[in-house]
């Protein structure tokens, strides 16, 4: 009779346990925990433990809301905080965040300031909020934030993105950053305008009375 290795089992055994580990952990943190992203903007591109390949979610919706403001932002300033609300439509789910500028105030690695995953203490119950800085030294002409999402160890991956503008120093009056516009400095063509209105109206009126006088 064949003799069972003892260490044999124990090695299918410990294989066994591993490969359902990452099974019950097979959310987007399964993909950074397990050293599958290559840098700090990496999201799935393909199946993973229980999950499908990624599919675009058209759901999926993007907000930034400048810090003291209730108006989200059609474009980003350096040295602005932004409140960042990711909804995935009231579906509890563990989600993947990149910004490719800034600092996430949830970033779970120090040496990836730029991305924050949800963990199995931090399901979101229907959006992934957080926080974003601009730094003053931020580069390029936009800001690009992209999620990876998914319900459960079996679900797809949920994946969208988004691209906002992302505006020179001296165009921001929010700005911390050195060379920016005061607040009293950008309302200044605002109140301009408004003197030089009623002078046009005075005009308008006036020739329209000398027109009727000469009839």
């Amino acid at each position: 009779m064949h003799k069972r290795n003892p260490l044999s089992t124990v090695s299918g055994a410990i294989a066994v346990l591993v490969v359902l580990a990452a099974v019950a952990q097979a959310y987007p943190e399964y993909f950074v925990q397990n050293g599958f992203a290559a840098d700090c903007l990496s999201h799935p591109n393909q199946a993973y433990g229980g999950h499908k390949a990624p599919v675009q979610d058209r759901g999926i919706t993007f907000q930034l809301t400048p810090k003291g403001s209730t108006a989200p932002a059609a474009a980003v300033c350096p040295g602005v905080e932004y409140a960042v609300s990711v909804s995935y439509g009231g579906v509890q789910r563990r989600a993947l965040l990149t910004a490719s500028e800034g600092k996430l105030a949830r970033a779970n690695d120090p040496t990836c300031p730029n991305r924050a995953y949800s963990t199995s203490d931090s399901a979101e119950a229907g959006a992934f909020t957080d926080t974003l800085t601009l730094p003053c030294d931020s580069k390029g002409s936009s800001l690009d934030l992209k999620i990876t999402s998914a319900s459960g160890s079996r679900d797809a991956f949920h994946t969208a993105s988004v691209t906002l503008p992302l505006q020179p120093v001296s165009k921001c009056p929010g700005s911390t950053c050195k060379g920016a516009p005061t607040a009293a400095a950008a309302a200044a063509p605002v109140a301009t305008a408004t003197k030089t209105a009623p002078a046009a109206t005075q005009n308008k009126t006036a020739a329209a009375a000398a027109t009727a006088k000469n009839a």
